[in-house]
Protein backbone atom coordinates (compact mmCIF):
# COMPACT_ATOMS: atom_id res chain seq x y z
CA UNK A 1 0.00 0.00 0.00
CA UNK A 2 2.77 2.43 0.90
CA UNK A 3 6.24 2.18 -0.58
CA UNK A 4 9.47 4.01 0.17
CA UNK A 5 12.97 3.87 -1.21
CA UNK A 6 16.29 5.23 -0.03
CA UNK A 7 16.79 6.88 -3.40
CA UNK A 8 13.93 9.23 -2.54
CA UNK A 9 16.13 10.92 0.05
CA UNK A 10 18.29 12.61 -2.61
CA UNK A 11 18.02 16.29 -1.81
CA UNK A 12 18.70 17.54 -5.34
CA UNK A 13 15.78 15.76 -7.04
CA UNK A 14 14.06 18.39 -9.17
CA UNK A 15 10.35 18.74 -9.87
CA UNK A 16 10.63 17.48 -13.43
CA UNK A 17 12.12 14.27 -12.06
CA UNK A 18 8.98 13.92 -9.99
CA UNK A 19 6.84 14.42 -13.08
CA UNK A 20 8.87 11.80 -14.93
CA UNK A 21 8.36 9.45 -12.00
CA UNK A 22 4.63 10.15 -12.04
CA UNK A 23 4.44 9.17 -15.69
CA UNK A 24 6.47 6.02 -15.03
CA UNK A 25 4.28 5.17 -12.08
CA UNK A 26 1.09 5.44 -14.16
CA UNK A 27 2.53 3.10 -16.79
CA UNK A 28 3.91 0.57 -14.30
CA UNK A 29 1.41 0.60 -11.44
CA UNK A 30 1.74 -3.02 -10.38
CA UNK A 31 1.80 -4.11 -6.76
CA UNK A 32 4.74 -6.44 -7.30
CA UNK A 33 6.95 -3.61 -8.51
CA UNK A 34 8.65 -1.33 -6.03
CA UNK A 35 10.61 1.87 -6.47
CA UNK A 36 13.75 -0.22 -6.93
CA UNK A 37 12.44 -0.84 -10.47
CA UNK A 38 12.47 2.86 -11.36
CA UNK A 39 15.00 3.52 -14.17
CA UNK A 40 18.17 5.27 -13.04
CA UNK A 41 17.60 8.06 -15.55
CA UNK A 42 14.51 9.07 -13.58
CA UNK A 43 16.78 10.32 -10.79
CA UNK A 44 19.41 11.75 -13.14
CA UNK A 45 17.27 14.51 -14.64
CA UNK A 46 18.67 17.97 -13.99
CA UNK A 47 15.84 20.39 -14.58
CA UNK A 48 14.36 23.47 -12.98
CA UNK A 49 11.39 23.94 -10.65
CA UNK A 50 9.41 25.69 -13.41
CA UNK A 51 6.84 22.95 -14.03
CA UNK A 52 3.54 22.92 -12.19
CA UNK A 53 2.70 19.32 -11.31
CA UNK A 54 -0.96 20.21 -10.82
CA UNK A 55 -1.30 21.03 -14.53
CA UNK A 56 0.67 18.04 -15.80
CA UNK A 57 -0.87 15.13 -13.92
CA UNK A 58 -4.53 14.09 -13.67
CA UNK A 59 -6.23 14.50 -10.31
CA UNK A 60 -9.58 13.17 -9.13
CA UNK A 61 -12.34 15.73 -9.36
CA UNK A 62 -13.06 17.20 -5.94
CA UNK A 63 -15.97 19.22 -4.67
CA UNK A 64 -14.80 22.11 -2.49
CA UNK A 65 -15.90 21.40 1.04
CA UNK A 66 -18.20 23.80 2.81
CA UNK A 67 -16.79 25.79 5.71
CA UNK A 68 -19.48 24.32 7.98
CA UNK A 69 -18.31 20.73 7.43
CA UNK A 70 -15.90 19.65 10.16
CA UNK A 71 -13.01 17.52 8.94
CA UNK A 72 -12.44 14.59 11.31
CA UNK A 73 -9.17 13.17 10.01
CA UNK A 74 -5.80 14.51 8.92
CA UNK A 75 -3.16 13.04 6.62
CA UNK A 76 -0.01 14.80 7.75
CA UNK A 77 3.53 15.13 6.53
CA UNK A 78 6.40 17.52 7.17
CA UNK A 79 8.96 19.40 5.10
CA UNK A 80 11.62 21.54 6.74
CA UNK A 81 13.17 23.11 3.65
CA UNK A 82 12.79 23.60 -0.13
CA UNK A 83 14.88 20.51 -0.95
CA UNK A 84 12.05 18.21 0.09
CA UNK A 85 9.20 20.19 -1.46
CA UNK A 86 9.25 18.03 -4.60
CA UNK A 87 8.95 14.92 -2.45
CA UNK A 88 5.81 16.24 -0.79
CA UNK A 89 4.40 17.06 -4.23
CA UNK A 90 4.81 13.43 -5.24
CA UNK A 91 3.35 12.18 -1.96
CA UNK A 92 0.31 14.43 -2.31
CA UNK A 93 -0.20 13.41 -5.93
CA UNK A 94 -0.12 9.68 -5.13
CA UNK A 95 -2.45 10.13 -2.16
CA UNK A 96 -4.98 11.85 -4.41
CA UNK A 97 -4.64 9.21 -7.12
CA UNK A 98 -5.72 6.38 -4.82
CA UNK A 99 -7.86 7.95 -2.08
CA UNK A 100 -11.05 10.00 -1.93
CA UNK A 101 -10.47 12.52 0.84
CA UNK A 102 -14.13 13.51 0.93
CA UNK A 103 -15.26 9.95 1.68
CA UNK A 104 -12.50 9.66 4.29
CA UNK A 105 -13.59 12.98 5.82
CA UNK A 106 -9.91 13.89 5.75
CA UNK A 107 -7.61 16.64 4.60
CA UNK A 108 -3.89 16.74 3.85
CA UNK A 109 -1.83 18.92 6.17
CA UNK A 110 1.83 19.74 5.60
CA UNK A 111 3.81 20.91 8.60
CA UNK A 112 6.75 23.22 8.01
CA UNK A 113 8.77 25.93 9.72
CA UNK A 114 8.46 29.68 9.20
CA UNK A 115 10.89 30.78 6.50
CA UNK A 116 14.23 32.15 7.75
CA UNK A 117 17.58 33.22 6.32
CA UNK A 118 19.06 29.81 7.09
CA UNK A 119 16.91 28.10 4.48
CA UNK A 120 14.40 26.59 6.89
CA UNK A 121 10.78 26.59 5.82
CA UNK A 122 9.27 26.87 2.36
CA UNK A 123 9.37 29.57 -0.28
CA UNK A 124 6.21 31.21 -1.58
CA UNK A 125 6.65 29.26 -4.83
CA UNK A 126 6.95 25.97 -2.90
CA UNK A 127 3.77 26.71 -0.97
CA UNK A 128 1.78 27.62 -4.07
CA UNK A 129 2.63 24.35 -5.82
CA UNK A 130 2.02 22.23 -2.75
CA UNK A 131 -1.36 23.85 -2.20
CA UNK A 132 -2.36 23.15 -5.81
CA UNK A 133 -1.68 19.45 -5.26
CA UNK A 134 -3.93 19.55 -2.20
CA UNK A 135 -1.75 20.28 0.83
CA UNK A 136 -2.90 22.67 3.55
CA UNK A 137 0.27 24.40 4.77
CA UNK A 138 0.74 24.82 8.51
CA UNK A 139 3.76 26.78 9.75
CA UNK A 140 4.77 26.20 13.35
CA UNK A 141 7.86 27.17 15.31
CA UNK A 142 10.26 24.47 16.47
CA UNK A 143 8.87 22.36 19.26
CA UNK A 144 10.21 23.08 22.73
CA UNK A 145 10.50 20.24 25.22
CA UNK A 146 11.29 20.97 28.84
CA UNK A 147 14.43 19.28 30.10
CA UNK A 148 15.92 18.64 26.64
CA UNK A 149 19.37 20.11 25.88
CA UNK A 150 18.92 20.83 22.19
CA UNK A 151 22.59 21.81 21.84
CA UNK A 152 23.38 18.10 22.10
CA UNK A 153 21.23 17.28 19.07
CA UNK A 154 22.60 17.62 15.55
CA UNK A 155 20.88 20.51 13.74
CA UNK A 156 19.38 18.32 10.99
CA UNK A 157 17.97 15.99 13.66
CA UNK A 158 16.60 18.87 15.70
CA UNK A 159 13.85 19.54 13.16
CA UNK A 160 12.72 15.92 13.27
CA UNK A 161 11.38 16.48 16.78
CA UNK A 162 8.73 18.69 15.17
CA UNK A 163 7.14 15.51 13.80
CA UNK A 164 5.66 15.09 17.28
CA UNK A 165 3.44 18.15 16.80
CA UNK A 166 0.71 16.59 14.60
CA UNK A 167 -0.04 14.10 17.36
CA UNK A 168 -1.25 17.02 19.46
CA UNK A 169 -3.68 18.46 16.90
CA UNK A 170 -6.84 18.09 18.93
CA UNK A 171 -9.08 19.46 16.17
CA UNK A 172 -8.86 16.05 14.47
CA UNK A 173 -10.14 12.73 15.72
CA UNK A 174 -7.37 10.83 13.97
CA UNK A 175 -4.05 11.78 12.40
CA UNK A 176 -2.18 9.62 9.89
CA UNK A 177 1.45 10.74 9.53
CA UNK A 178 3.39 9.83 6.37
CA UNK A 179 6.99 10.87 5.70
CA UNK A 180 7.33 13.16 2.69
CA UNK A 181 9.63 10.74 0.82
CA UNK A 182 6.86 8.15 0.48
CA UNK A 183 4.87 6.95 -2.51
CA UNK A 184 1.31 5.82 -1.80
CA UNK A 185 0.37 2.83 -3.95
CA UNK A 186 -3.19 2.14 -2.82
CA UNK A 187 -6.11 3.05 -0.60
CA UNK A 188 -5.45 3.44 3.13
CA UNK A 189 -8.90 4.36 4.43
CA UNK A 190 -8.99 1.29 6.68
CA UNK A 191 -6.30 2.89 8.82
CA UNK A 192 -8.82 5.48 9.99
CA UNK A 193 -11.09 2.65 11.15
CA UNK A 194 -8.47 1.26 13.51
CA UNK A 195 -8.72 1.95 17.27
CA UNK A 196 -6.75 4.91 18.54
CA UNK A 197 -6.18 8.39 17.28
CA UNK A 198 -2.75 8.79 15.65
CA UNK A 199 -0.48 6.63 13.47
Amino acid sequence: MVGTDRGFNTADVKLNSVLHLAQWYQQNNKTEQGLSQIPKETWALETSMNTDISTCTPRPTETPRQASVAIKNAIATSVWGPDYASMALMLGWTIMQHNDLKSLNAEMVLLTLPWDDMGNGLTVENKTRLQKVGWNIRELDRIQIEGIDFSQIKPHRRNNLNKLQPFGWVEYEKVLYIDADTVVKGKFGELFDMPGGTY
